[in-house]
């Protein structure tokens, strides 16, 4: 299956942790308050404009990418290395703000060592020749 459930392992990582810090910023100061329909309401249209965004951006990628040709391979190679780039980022992020805070957080420093095994791994991955072109 190689890499048909990846998504998942990003969603899931980033997702609880992103909802995780929204909550306590937006959400948890404002419960039982008058503001807090307003506020649970912003939450969830950020998370709606997310998928969305997410959603647009695969489809643009299939279009742009989707025929296999030498080309449209090297131009993919490129945006996945920026990509790979990111998560390797994003777990840098994650692993200071494990280590930054006061209890350190087990939970943050083993999601940004997986966020760095990943964007490290598929920097290291995507630099290597692809197979020739399928006729």
């Amino acid at each position: 299956m190689g890499y048909a459930f990846l998504y998942g392992v990003f969603g899931s990582l980033l997702g609880s942790s992103l909802g995780a810090f929204l909550y306590e910023r937006m959400l948890k100061p404002a419960l039982g308050t008058p503001e807090a329909d307003g506020r649970a309401r912003a939450f969830w249209l950020l998370f709606a404009v997310l998928d969305v965004v997410a959603a647009a951006g695969l489809v643009l990628f299939a279009r742009r990418f989707g025929a296999d040709t030498e080309e449209t391979r090297r131009q993919a190679r490129a945006v996945m290395r920026g990509v790979y780039a990111a998560v390797l980022l994003v777990g840098g992020v994650f692993l200071y703000v494990a280590f930054s805070s006061t209890p350190v957080q087990a939970r943050t420093a083993v999601q940004a060592a997986i966020f760095i095994a990943l964007g490290t791994g598929g920097l290291l991955m995507g630099g290597r020749e692809s197979p020739p072109a399928r006729s």
